[in-house]
This record gives structure tokens, sequence and C-alpha cells, in this order.
């Protein structure tokens, strides 16, 4: 198994890793391209920094990679080349308006794919260094990681859910991709693997939820138990989310820190860190990167808190009587 995995590592994932960054750089070198604001945030590359950590002989693979796992992690690879390959499949001449009546069909077409999906202009300091989007107007898609199997968080259970979300939902992107290519319109699928955007605030930004201090978004559907990715579209006319339903979460959060208090590798800011650009910073990457390396992709932050175990209008209503997250009635 250790030969086969190590094998599976150099002749299968890293020449795909590669040929994603490739296929990345070309894009970004197109003038027509919306390019990355100067002070970008920096996007850490986890796929590929396990990869060369297990080569490099400083990680054991600890169920890495497995017959069942080894499938996910390519099938996810796998989605993210078709996303980039497929821009050039947008219609030469696209049309700019979408109706209500195809709005509402989008949105059942996401649901079936079983997506929460919002619409939010995309911020350009969202997107990551040397990256690039073909579109500012997003249609975001999030996706329920099975709550069981991440309740398990660290383990090899909740690392499984985790990267078939990962394929799930690059699939899902791309499904809603063609669909809207099939109806005239251009888009950019960018999958929830090797993302080339802030995700978690783009779900903020179309209604999805809230950050939580551990930086994720906190859904109402699903408490921070998803993972999110956008298709980036040239549609002008989107019902972009323009409400505050769920800035609440930010109190809780602030009085609750379960997440913080958990975190294993003592890896998370306490009070997160706003940059002079504008972003927070609620994690140290580096800092975290090698517990959650060597113990399946960790996930204890999202397994601990009380969004993953509570109702989320149970915990809204404890907000409105000012009421501590560690009542007895929670």
């Amino acid at each position: 198994m250790p030969i086969l995995s190590d094998l599976f590592l150099k002749k299968v994932m890293l020449p795909r890793l590669e040929h994603i960054k490739k296929m990345e750089d070309e894009l970004a070198d197109r003038p027509e391209q919306i390019q990355p604001l100067e002070d970008a945030p920096v996007r850490f590359n986890h796929p590929e920094r396990a990869v060369q950590r297990v080569l490099a002989g400083k990680m054991d693979l600890k169920g890495m990679v497995t017959p069942r796992l080894a499938p996910l992690f390519l099938s996810s690879m796998l989605g993210v080349l078709k996303a980039n390959k497929s821009i050039e499949e947008n219609p030469a001449h696209p049309r700019t308006e979408i109706t209500r009546t195809e709005i509402e069909e989008l949105q059942a077409l996401a649901t079936s794919l079983n997506c929460l999906v919002g619409f939010a202009k995309l911020d350009q300091l969202y997107i990551f260094k040397g990256k690039s989007i073909s579109f500012d107007n997003s249609i975001v898609l999030a996706m329920e990681m099975e709550a069981d199997a991440i309740a398990t968080a660290p383990s090899y259970a909740a690392n499984y859910e985790v990267q078939r979300i990962y394929r799930d939902l690059g699939e899902a992107g791309n499904i809603i991709a063609d669909w809207l290519r099939k109806r005239g319109f251009a888009c950019h699928a960018v999958p929830p693997r090797n993302g080339l955007t802030l995700h978690p605030p783009m779900a903020v930004k179309a209604g999805l939820g809230y950050f939580g201090l551990h930086g994720l978004c906190i859904s109402e559907e699903f408490g921070p138990r998803i993972r999110v990715s956008a298709v980036h579209t040239n549609i002008t006319n989107l019902p972009f989310y323009e409400g505050h339903d769920h800035d609440w979460i930010a109190d809780y959060c602030e009085k609750c820190k379960l997440c913080i208090e958990a975190c294993p590798g003592d890896a998370f800011y306490d009070p997160p860190i706003p940059r002079d650009n504008g972003i927070v910073t609620h994690v140290d990457q580096e800092k975290g990167f090698p517990f959650f390396a060597e113990n399946h992709g960790c996930a204890v932050c999202i397994s601990s808190g009380p969004f993953s175990k509570v109702d989320y209008h149970k915990l809204k209503e404890a907000v409105a009587e000012d009421l501590s997250p560690n009542s007895s009635h929670l």
C-alpha cells in the first residue's frame, strides 16, 4: 500500500496539480480577466503542500491515500480541469440578461444538485494573488457535509466526507455552467478545490450565512458544515442579496469561542486580525497545517461548535435573550 500510495501521489496527483496551476497561470495572463488587487490574499494550497510534505518524508500518509479516497481526490481535480478548460466553450456573443423564469429554473437546478444558492457581486478584494476571474457576477453555491461524519473529526470518516463534497460540489458547478452556456450565457465555474477566490466571504455576501470566528461561513441550514464554490457569469441582472439576516451570528460567536478553544493546532487568532486591505484573517495557516495534514484534514472547528449541534433559530433566540452560549437550555 505505501508503494502504491507513493506512486499515486507522484504519477497522478502532482501532475494534475501542476496542470491546474499552469491553466490558472495562462488564464491570469489574459488581459480581459479580472485581476487581483496588489495586496491580494495568497492562496494556501493544502493538497499541494500535503503531497510535497509526504514526498519529502516529513509526513506519513496515515490514510491520506486509500482505495476509497484516491478516486475522490482524482475526480475533484478532474472537475477543476474541466471548469478551467470549459471557459473556451463560452458563446462568442453571449446574452447578458436572464429572465425571472430562468432564475427560478436555475435555483431549482441548484436545489436538485443538493446546493444552497445565492447571488453576489464579486469583490475584487477576494481574488487570490496571481489568480484571475472571468466575470464578477457570481452564483454562489454551498453543499452540506453530512453531520454524523463531521462529528467524528478529526477522522478518516470526516475526511472522506469533505473529499466527497469537494467532488460533488465541483460537479454541481460544472453542471450549472453547462446549463448557463446552453442558454447563451458566458461563465467561469470555480470549484471548491483549488479555488481562485476566498469562498467564505462570497457565501456571506450572497446571503448564505455569516462568518464564525473560525472564518468559515455559518449557514442557517447546516451551520458551518458546508463547502462553498461559485459560478461567475456575465449575467448583469442577477438578484444580488442585500440583507443582513445572519449578522447576529457575530455576537453569538464573540461570546462562545468554542471553535477557537477546541483547535488542536492552536491556529486561530483571538481576536481575528483586520488587514489594511479589508480582509480579516482568522487562522494562521502555517501554524495549523501540520496537525491539519497529519490528522485527516482536522475539521475540529466545525464539529466542536454549537452551530453543528443546535438549531440555528434556537441559538438566535439565545442571542436575543442575551443568554450565554453555554446555557443549560441549549
